[in-house]
């Protein structure tokens, strides 16, 4: 059963039907039991009347019911029944309407009468109550006296139908069969609209959600109206929306800068081929066509590459392998593959790093951060300007700064760097030679080694990134320029 509207329709109207019955047959047992015990009580008080109007002369029970006016034990419909037995379990006295019959016997406590359920000698049902009581001699004047302390015990079983009890409660059972049926029915038919209507605004949000465009992802649910139960439901949804819409927004302008970013050196490749191809020339020209080739496509395999360890990077493909990483060698290493481009642009770099800069993290990672910032650098600063690096134990952790002159970028574009495919000349002048990927991908190095990274831009432009160092709980703050 999947229908909600089904599910929950069954389950009250089960629920409803159960109490319901709990309730009438709690309700048919307490009038029950209220009955026979009102029955019992007034059995009880005329079974101790009878043994209290009980009298023993010479041995010989006397106890007269026509002179006491009681026409129950000699009517033939619905008589009552009495008998008593002596000590010794013989019958002393039967009510007529015993005729040849006999009572059964039962054990009778000293303290209180007992009564049970039986069926009488017409085989009719009926209840019997039981005394045990001593009976009063009667004295020569003819008046009765006490009962002697050592005077005999007797039992009295005194029985009456239940004929009219039995009517009271079948008609009972019959008034809570009807009333539980129908008001199962007017329950069922009730809980049936109610349902109905709680279940509108569901039909509702379906409704809209059912007209959302997949070509317009900037719709949204709107339920001004709607229940409180459906807000986080319409709000978690249109977050969703939002979301999505912006992650094809971003998809899409993605797709359009690789399209835009790959065509400039596939158009570059094929007009140097086409060049070549086009007459026949000296080996020396060719062999300067095919390193201009060789460079646009290292160029385009750099980017290709980035794309993909971005793409690793968000999927949570890499993992992290830490050990202990000198930082100053590091550094070394990375200015090592760029000093002869800084040499060619006249650029200064001077070294500011304490002794003892160590950090536990991934050095293959670590370093690739490293190398898009100080390429950063190197390509952005001014010719003749100077890149200045610095690294020093701060607090809890340790700060690197990298500080280039000549930064162009703006706060609003601060913002803005570590962006997929975003570069600083608006106008792509610099195409092929940086296409917008290392920051981005740094950023999420950053990222994925525990740290955080963000961007300051003051005369001369500033970088700084947070990275955990493993065990020690240090933190290593990296800034690098624009």
């Amino acid at each position: 059963m999947r229908s909600i509207r089904a599910r929950l329709l069954v389950g009250t109207v089960i629920s409803a039907a159960l109490v319901l019955s709990v309730a009438g047959l709690s309700l048919y047992w307490m009038v029950r039991a209220s009955l026979i015990a009102e029955f019992d009580a007034a059995l009880a008080d005329k079974a101790r009347t009878l043994a209290a109007m009980a009298e023993i002369e010479d041995g010989r029970v006397e106890l007269d019911i026509r002179d006491l006016d009681m026409p129950e034990f000699r009517r033939a419909d619905r008589p009552e029944y009495l008998q008593v037995w002596g000590p010794d379990g013989q019958p002393l006295f039967k009510s007529p309407s015993l005729g040849h019959g006999d009572l059964e016997k039962q054990s009778v406590s000293l303290d209180s009468p007992r009564s049970h359920p039986t069926v009488l000698p017409d085989g009719q049902a009926g209840r019997t109550i039981g005394v045990a009581f001593q009976p009063r001699s009667g004295g020569e004047d003819g008046a009765p006296h006490p009962p002697p302390p050592d005077g005999p015990w007797l039992t009295l079983a005194l029985s009456r139908h239940t004929q009219e009890i039995d009517a009271v409660l079948a008609r009972l059972w019959y008034l809570l069969m009807v009333v539980g049926g129908a008001a199962v029915m007017l329950t069922s038919a009730i809980l049936v609209w109610v349902v109905d209507a709680g279940l509108r605004p569901l039909r509702g949000l379906a409704s809209r959600i059912g007209q959302l465009g997949v070509a317009d992802l900037s719709a949204r649910v709107e339920m001004p109206d709607a229940a409180a139960e459906l807000v986080p439901i319409s709000d978690r949804l249109n977050d969703l929306l939002a979301r999505l819409q912006a992650g094809f927004l971003r998809e899409k302008a993605f797709a359009a800068d690789v399209a835009h970013e790959l065509r400039t050196p596939l158009a570059g490749l094929r007009s140097t081929l086409e060049v070549s191809l086009s007459r026949s020339r000296e080996p020396d020209a060719y062999r300067i066509a095919i390193q201009e080739s060789l460079a646009i496509t290292r160029q385009m395999q750099a980017m290709v590459q980035n794309l993909l360890c971005l793409a690793r990077l968000e999927a949570g493909q890499v993992q992290v392998v830490r050990e202990p990483v000198d930082l100053a060698t590091l550094l070394h290493e990375c200015w090592e593959q760029l000093a002869q481009q800084a040499t060619e642009r006249e650029l200064r770099i001077e070294w500011h790093i304490r002794p003892s800069c160590v950090v536990e993290t991934d050095p293959d990672k670590l370093r690739q951060v490293f190398q898009n910032l100080l390429d950063n650098a190197v390509h952005y600063t001014d010719r003749g300007g100077s890149i200045d690096l610095q690294a020093a134990t701060e607090g809890s952790g340790v700060r690197v700064e990298i500080t280039n002159t000549g930064c162009r970028l703006s706060p609003q574009d601060a913002e803005r760097v570590f962006d997929r495919l975003w570069r600083g000349d608006a106008n792509r002048r610099d195409t092929g030679a940086h296409c917008g990927l290392g920051l981005s991908l740094a950023r999420r190095m950053v990222t994925l080694l525990g740290g955080d990274i963000r961007v300051e831009c003051t005369t001369g432009g500033c970088f700084r990134v947070q990275l955990s160092i493993g065990s020690s709980e240090r933190r290593l703050a990296l800034a690098g320029g624009q």
